[in-house]
């Protein structure tokens, strides 16, 4: 095995280490101010703690401005605006799935390299936190700052995994970071779980005061999430032997019991930046105050449409809208079938804008930039707090990375496939009475049906409670509905019809780039297809 420093991702991963952080109210949003080496950070334990919020801000930009949405593209819920396919050949192969979704894709790219220095700078924690003496006093703090990292490293190569099959996971060496070959997807998923169990074992059961800490629920719901998801298809990841509903079970529901969070009563709420909604977040991604600490997802989800005045709260430039299914009601046909919305589901209000009155006056499209700028657009990143003020480019609003109503329905699934569906149902209409408000009643219901119907209800009801917040690509290839929902939903996949079958396009390429700098990795690590 060879011994390979990559130099440039050494110094991103050390970039943003602090040595004091400030007590004011707006500490979650602050950007770490000074590189120190690791021999530096780690002489200290209290240098260790601002280092591994440093990890944070980078696991935290896996969800930041164009690059973080590349994910989201080319889904059954989600499709690119006209002028974006028109103008963007390599992010619109993410839709078309046409031979520009290939090793050499730089929005593929951009994906991998987003989510790589969260796994070097953790990893450069771990080894430096195995070498330091424990004693005393230190000995929680040491151990909180181990389960810290193992969380993120733990998560973001779960991420990876699932999008990239197995993975050449790093290791330190003398305060080296060592690129290594790749492993199969059964050894990746080892490493990974070893990570989150322990993690388990060592983050707080509740939050802290600094809420960037994770706590074990987090660990716990990624680790479920693995269980299920877990790839088991010879032909493209291979099979893992990981996949166990029953243990992925038994996390969600302790998670769900555990007392720690809730429903918040209001779905409304979620999407209010000026409520908390720490009662259902299980790991929040925090911003800060406008301009100085943004997302700026706003910034291409919007409708171009209503980027003039750019004060505009909901302005953006259509990079990820929803499909046709994602927002017409279910009485409805389209695609072949009903819409999505249900009569009376107060979700639809708060997911999907369809209104474009600003200040009194209809927005007007832009002229050479598509015919769906007015067509309804994802609402859930819009910031209330830029309107009139500052551009929607400065929206910053937290987002969520996992909560209490996914588990449910997460937990949902599980049960549906370990033939409890009885308890399946309850959790879903849980989730779905949360949804209707004032507007349930008895026929809103969920009761009993085949497990195949049920699962396929389920993928819809998903959508109604989760759209557009990151995990839709794994939730379909986990259970085996992705080319019959992209097909049937996305209307750039249905116009060039390559995506069928058993499709390599499950899985992304390895960046072309990443196996050129690996000494150990060769053509042939590349995942079939491509």
């Amino acid at each position: 095995m060879k011994t390979i420093i990559n130099k440039s991702i050494v110094a991103l991963a050390l970039l943003g280490s602090v040595i004091a952080m400030d007590s004011c109210s707006d500490f979650l949003s602050q950007e770490p101010q000074t590189a120190l080496s690791t021999e530096q950070v780690f002489a200290d334990i209290n240098n260790i703690q601002p280092y591994l919020n440093g990890v944070y801000y980078c696991f935290r930009r896996t969800r930041y401005e164009r690059t973080g949405l590349y994910v989201f593209l080319g889904l059954d819920e989600t499709r690119q605006g006209d002028y974006q396919v028109w103008t963007e050949a390599p992010q619109a192969s993410l839709d078309y799935y046409n031979g520009l979704f290939n090793r050499e894709n730089v929005c593929v790219a951009a994906a991998w390299n987003i989510r790589w220095p969260v796994i070097i700078r953790a990893s450069q924690a771990l080894d430096a936190l195995s070498k330091m003496p424990v004693a005393g006093e230190d000995s929680a703090r040491i151990s909180s700052f181990i389960g810290q990292a193992e969380f993120y490293r733990g998560a973001m190569l779960f991420e990876m995994a699932q999008y990239w099959g197995g993975l050449p996971i790093p290791e330190v060496k003398d305060g080296n970071i060592v690129l290594k070959g790749r492993m199969n997807i059964t050894d990746t998923y080892a490493y990974i779980v070893a990570d989150l169990e322990d993690a388990i074992r060592r983050l707080p059961e509740t939050k802290q005061a600094d809420l960037r800490i994770p706590t074990k629920w987090a660990a716990q719901a990624v680790l479920a999430r693995l269980y299920m998801s877990a790839w088991e298809d010879e032909s493209l990841a291979g099979k893992s032997g990981y996949r166990d509903y029953d243990k992925a079970q038994k996390l969600l529901e302790e998670i769900i019991n555990c007392g720690e969070f809730d429903l918040m009563p209001d779905y409304a709420d979620l999407w209010n930046p000026e409520k908390s909604c720490e009662l259902e977040a299980i790991y929040t991604l925090y911003w800060g105050s406008l301009e100085a600490d943004v997302h700026g997802l706003q910034w291409h989800i919007g409708s171009r449409a209503a980027t003039s005045p750019s004060t505009c709260y909901f302005g953006g430039y259509d990079l990820v809208n929803p499909s046709a299914w994602a927002y017409s009601k279910a009485t409805e046909t389209i695609d072949g079938g009903p819409g999505l919305w249900e009569t009376g589901d107060l979700r639809f209000e708060e997911s999907i804008r369809t209104d474009y009155t600003y200040q009194g006056a209809k927005c007007t499209e832009v002229t050479g930039f598509g015919d769906d700028q007015l067509l309804p657009h994802f609402k859930k990143y819009e910031d209330i707090r830029t309107d009139g003020v500052q551009s929607f480019w400065n929206a910053g609003k937290n987002t969520y990375y996992l909560r209490l109503a996914d588990i449910y329905l997460l937990n949902a699934e599980c049960l549906n496939e370990l033939d409890r569906q009885p308890e399946a149902l309850n959790m879903v209409n849980e989730v779905r009475k949360r949804g209707f408000g004032s507007n349930w009643d008895s026929s809103k219901e969920w009761t009993a049906m085949s497990k195949d119907e049920f699962l396929d209800k389920l993928f819809d009801e998903r959508t109604r409670e989760l759209s557009c917040e990151g995990w839709r690509r794994i939730d379909l290839t986990r259970a085996g509905l992705y080319v019959k929902r992209v097909m049937q939903h996305n209307k750039w996949a249905r116009e060039t019809g390559t995506l069928q079958g058993d499709s390599h396009f499950l899985l992304y390429p390895i960046p072309d780039t990443e196996i050129k700098a690996n000494n150990n990795l060769s053509p042939a690590d590349q995942n079939p297809g491509y």
